[in-house]
């Protein structure tokens, strides 16, 4: 397999429809494209089905035992920020992403709101990246 690097999920994804290229890994942007036939959904990435294309088996199940690549988001500020401030992105995120509009807007597009402290954030980020320091909560 050969890595074809892009500018973005859009450029793939025409290229995939058009059979320039064979293969792409790409987001839950994509489901629209699967379900009208412009393009095959083989599998999904995460250790389990996804609610939004339950028929898709997962990387795992389709014979790569252990495959688990889950995409996150999350907010990083300057090393400097106060503790306060960081509190208070906190709470404002978490009151938004529990916000029923919110919630529902994310999970028509694949995303599951958690809403982590910086803490929790920071053990997932170490996880991922062992390099990654980013424990300093301010002060």
């Amino acid at each position: 397999m050969t890595h074809v690097p892009y500018r973005g999920d859009a450029p793939a994804l025409a290229d995939t429809m058009a059979g320039r290229v064979d293969l792409q890994i790409g987001g839950s942007a994509m489901l629209e494209q699967i379900r009208s036939g412009q393009v095959r959904g083989l599998a999904v990435t995460t250790a389990k089905r996804s609610q939004l294309a339950p028929e898709l088996p997962t990387v795992a199940e389709a014979g790569v035992p252990d495959f688990d690549v889950t995409g996150w988001f999350a907010f990083f500020v300057p090393a400097r920020t106060s503790r306060e401030i960081v509190e208070k992105i906190h709470i404002d995120t978490v009151t938004a992403l529990s916000d029923p509009t919110v919630k529902a807007k994310l999970e028509n597009v694949g995303m599951v709101a958690i809403g982590s402290t910086p803490e929790e954030t920071c053990s997932v980020a170490q996880g991922r990246n062992g390099k990654m320091e980013c424990c300093d909560q301010g002060g």
